[in-house]
């Protein structure tokens, strides 16, 4: 992938920087990947549907390394989401990602 091609449709613009720094590690890389994937009217299937400069390519603007994605499990809540449509479309027919988080694990250990 050449970098023009990087550029015009894998650099994230301001909008999508407020939607991923929201998320940490390799959810943040994920879903910017997602986020950029979606011109395909789709979520990737799987992690070789991301071209590696892509991906690299998105790590960079996010600070994050490019290898935490494959701690990703892609046929996990992220595979259901899919399923569930989670590709929805706003009334001017863009496409918007709607994903689902789960909340944090809350922690069992209290002081003293």
């Amino acid at each position: 992938m050449d970098l023009d091609d990087l550029v015009e449709h894998w650099t994230l613009l301001p909008d999508e920087v407020d939607l991923v720094v929201r998320r940490h590690g390799a959810t943040r890389l994920l879903f910017a990947a997602w986020l950029k994937f979606t011109r395909h009217g789709r979520f990737p299937r799987g992690r070789s549907e991301l071209h590696d400069d892509a991906v690299v390519f998105l790590a960079r603007q996010l600070k994050v390394s490019a290898g935490v994605i494959g701690l990703v499990e892609w046929d996990g809540p992220a595979e259901r989401h899919r399923a569930d449509g989670g590709l929805g479309t706003t009334p001017s027919g863009e496409g918007v990602v709607r994903l689902r988080t789960r909340p944090a694990a809350r922690s069992r250990w209290s002081p003293g």
